[in-house]
């Protein structure tokens, strides 16, 4: 594992033979931020979907914002966009992804790093994994009428260790860019408790800490699960909405390699205090496609929401890509 962290290529090979669609390219997106997070040093590193092509374009203002006020990279937050492209896309020498021409074939998914907004703000422009040989040294740029049309998913990677969380001021009383310097560069904390493993002699240590989403305005608790040897076994993702009674679970893994021990109903227990106390009377779970695709896990999540109490939705959202919902009262 350690390997597959230091070499792009095996680490690509290895998220690929897990995800469960190897042959398919722009699968294995989740699968790879679920990955990184496990193999990563950057204790309080998470992710989250971005809905739509206009939540993308505001995570890009933000870090240009957030640059502009002298934040440094590892503290603003990192996007990766995956979008469908046309067979004339690998031959651009300009790096502008253009619209296809009829009968045009079109390629797989592809996933880009999204870098920021070009000067008049209609195009995303984007790091290309091709090769400096593609596009300018490659770099290209995918306008938004495009992405209006072929946009499938976006990611977006934070380091919970800086940033907003519930007990900073909100984001649009930031309006100096010192004090936006200064206030997003307070280190949040992090709460740590010590706790029997379910088998004997193990000790778990639930930790957990809070930050920001921007697409849905709202705080996000990060809870964590590690060993005794300080590997992240499972991890969740919990956002209270703004001025509403119900929380979302974005996210809720536990390793492969960890399953079977109770971590995730220790996780979603959690999860679920956490909530309660936020005054939400109702909790919905993400079933994302990616796990869909896992063969060897089909039925996992379904058999498991339903023994934690949750009703399933099939298929209630398209963007970012759900096989569908799950629900319950608190």
């Amino acid at each position: 594992m350690r390997a597959a962290a230091l070499d792009r290529t095996r680490g690509f090979l290895l998220t690929k033979s897990i995800d469960g669609l190897p042959k398919v390219n722009g699968s294995f997106q989740l699968q790879a931020l679920r990955m990184g997070r496990f193999l990563t040093q950057i204790a309080r590193l998470w992710y989250e979907p971005v809905p739509t092509v206009q939540d993308l374009v505001a995570y890009l203002k933000l870090a240009a914002r957030l640059e502009a006020a002298g934040v440094p990279r590892v503290a603003r937050p990192h996007l990766l966009l995956i979008f469908q492209l046309f067979g004339a896309a690998h031959t651009s020498t300009t790096g502008l992804i253009e619209w296809p021409h009829a009968g045009e074939r079109p390629l797989d998914l592809h996933s880009v790093v999204a870098t920021g907004l070009s000067n008049d703000g209609k195009a995303i422009e984007f790091w290309n994994s091709w090769g400096s040989g593609w596009g300018d040294h490659g770099i290209g740029s995918v306008g938004l009428d495009y992405l209006a049309e072929h946009f499938t998913e976006a990611w977006c990677r934070w380091d919970g260790r800086w940033g907003l969380n519930w007990h900073k001021v909100e984001l649009r009383e930031l309006n100096d860019a010192a004090h936006l310097r200064r206030t997003w560069m307070i280190e949040n904390p992090v709460r740590s408790q010590r706790m029997l493993g379910t088998r004997d002699g193990d000790t778990w240590f639930v930790e957990s800490f809070g930050s920001y989403s921007l697409a849905t305005d709202s705080g996000v608790d990060i809870i964590q699960i590690r060993n005794g040897y300080g590997l992240r076994m499972g991890w969740a993702y919990l956002c209270a909405h703004r001025d509403t009674t119900e929380s979302v679970l974005m996210e809720l893994f536990v390793m492969p390699v960890f399953r079977g021990q109770g971590l995730g109903s220790v996780l979603e227990g959690i999860s679920c205090d956490f909530a309660r106390s936020t005054g939400s009377i109702k909790m919905t779970v993400l079933l994302h496609e990616a796990d869909g695709k896992v063969l060897a896990n089909r039925g996992a999540a379904r058999k498991f929401l339903k023994s934690r109490g949750y009703t399933l939705l099939w298929r209630d959202a398209a963007c970012p890509r759900l096989a569908g919902v799950a629900k319950k009262q608190l």
